[in-house]
């Protein structure tokens, strides 16, 4: 799934996190694309702490 940006006067004004592609569609839907929707996961495969920039 790719959606583009619909910046508002060259910003963004919503960044969020969404649960489900389906749920990250309705996000952009209802912000009229002005938002950047980012979707949670559970799989973080080869992700230690370290390698992912935890400290």
């Amino acid at each position: 799934m790719k959606l583009t940006p619909n910046f508002y006067r060259d910003r963004v004004c919503l960044n969020v996190l969404a649960g489900s592609k389906d749920n990250a569609r309705e996000i952009y839907a209802a912000a009229e694309g002005h938002v950047l929707v980012g979707v949670l996961s559970k799989k973080l495969s080869g992700c230690g702490k370290r390698s992912c920039g935890y400290a």
